[in-house]
């Protein structure tokens, strides 16, 4: 007995029938079943079409086989006895067939086979060394039922083997590509296969659907990407998308949620966003990391897509439209909860919807700590806030400050003493220099300590006019505003 498992496009199937091709001999007898969701519920369905018992077949014994069953009324509509007798009756035949010929039975797709078959298979492998019988089957790593694990436990029981397919590895990718484009990847389609995380079948379907898509240059020295091929082709997008046919729904659900928050997110950011606790998502989580479908590594605490390209292909499935609703609700929901800044910026940069008076709050409180912790998307989320914001509204003092301070952490001193420079004469209230006072009142800079007070009118002047003209910081994120003999120090 041969037990083959690994998540859907490693290449189950593919080894299997590579192996039977170079190993089988004129003569065996081979079957070959593949278990779906939709015959799951039809007794002896997948050992039927294995064993291609069917009536009119040329073989007799089958023929036989199919005509007892009819007679048993077997199908959606039989009761308990016939199928024990269906049962019996198609381990008898398999211990006919291969007392006339080596046997080969495949059923593909176990964790949807149905019961009775499965019982088949385990009565056949309690026999194994009794019969001229190679049992084989391949199985995803969930969901698996119980009736599908205590068959796992049979194999190994029985001494059978259990082959577990990994990713292929970098260059075994590198190889694939070049053997259906015959030139190597360049650098973009290689940064681009890499998403697939060593998946064959992902692999296959992205070079395949591109050269469909046009979306590829295939020159002598290298296959390369074309500006057509930003978006994942909408072939391969539903293969990914199909990925989650073998969760359950509510897991399915918080997948396409999860996707709003990248590559990799926090349990209790998706949490926030979902307005659950989190310990009501632990289920669904369980489920998508025993599907492959998320990852955790060793001391993370966050959770990620396993394959980046079902994260994509997942995430742009939602109209543009209510992917930039649901990046703003995101936005919202996780500066109302104190999430990091980071992921409110994150969510807010997706959105691309300023004008809310929320949002201006936020970035007027945070924009110090958006300018240690990300200055380039800061800058970007402030312009586009200051933009949409009126003159005369009390928040553009606070976003001019914080547009300034993000613009010099991001390294862009000469837009950052321009920005200041505008501020020195535009500002309603030009004593409030630092990000926060002009917004809240407050009296010293959102994120500081409460011995950080106010420096003063005339060093909060003297503060813009330094980065007006071009002052460098000292650290990796300087404060123009505080005196100059305290800079040096944290």
């Amino acid at each position: 007995m041969v037990w083959v498992e690994g998540e859907p496009g490693i290449g189950k199937s593919s080894l299997v029938a590579e192996a039977l091709a170079a190993g089988s001999a004129p003569g065996w007898d081979v079957g070959w079943g593949i278990a779906g969701k939709l015959t799951e519920r039809l007794p002896l369905r997948v050992m039927l079409d294995c064993l291609q018992v069917r009536p009119g077949s040329p073989d007799p014994r089958r023929a036989h086989a199919a005509d007892l069953l009819r007679s048993l009324r077997q199908g959606l509509f039989a009761d308990g006895d016939a199928s024990v007798t269906g049962i019996e009756l198609l381990v008898g035949l398999v211990d006919e067939l291969s007392a006339a010929a080596p046997t080969v039975i495949v059923l593909d797709d176990l964790q949807w086979a149905d019961d009775a078959s499965l019982i088949v298979w385990h009565q056949l492998a309690a026999s194994i060394g009794q019969l001229r019988l190679l049992l084989i089957g391949t199985c995803r790593p969930a969901p698996r039922r119980p009736e599908v694990q205590e068959l796992h436990a049979a194999v190994i029981r029985h001494g059978g083997r259990i082959v577990t397919l990994g990713p292929l590895t970098e260059t075994d990718v590198t190889a694939l590509v070049t053997a259906m484009l015959g030139s190597p990847p360049g650098d973009t389609l290689r940064q681009l296969t890499a998403q697939a995380a060593g998946n064959p079948l992902y692999v296959r379907e992205l070079v395949d659907a591109m050269v469909r898509e046009q979306a590829l240059e295939i020159g002598p020295a290298a296959a390369e990407v074309s500006a057509a091929g930003e978006r994942l082709p909408a072939s391969l997008a539903a293969v990914l998308t199909d990925r989650l046919s073998s969760v359950p729904a509510g897991t399915a659900q918080l997948l396409r949620t999860a996707t709003l928050l990248g590559g990799k997110f926090a349990v209790t950011d998706l949490a926030v966003v979902l307005r659950r606790p989190a310990s009501a998502l632990a289920a669904d989580v369980q489920e998508a990391v025993a599907a492959g479908i998320l990852t955790e590594h060793p001391n993370d605490p966050d959770l990620a897509f396993r394959h980046l390209l079902i994260q994509q292909a997942l995430y742009e499935s939602m109209p543009a439209a209510l992917r930039t609703a649901l990046h703003a609700e995101a936005a919202r929901e996780l500066a109302a909860a104190g999430a990091g800044v980071l992921s409110v910026a994150q969510q807010l940069s997706a959105a691309n919807k300023p004008g809310e008076a929320w949002a201006r709050t936020w970035l007027v409180e945070s924009g110090p700590a958006l300018a240690i912790r990300a200055p380039q998307v800061g800058a970007e989320i402030l312009r586009r806030e200051l933009d949409a914001t009126p003159s005369g509204d009390e928040a553009r003092d606070g976003l001019m400050a914080s547009l300034a301070w993000a613009l010099l952490a991001a390294g862009s001193y000469q837009e950052a003493a321009s920005q200041a420079s505008r501020a020195l004469t535009v500002m309603t209230d030009p004593d409030a220099g630092l990000a926060g006072d002009a917004a809240t009142g407050r009296n010293r800079r959102p994120g500081r300590g409460r011995r950080d007070r106010d420096p003063g009118p005339d060093r909060r002047r003297g503060g813009w006019r330094r980065v007006r003209d071009g002052a460098r910081p000292d650290r990796s994120v300087a404060d123009p505003f505080r005196p100059a003999r305290s800079r040096g120090r944290a």
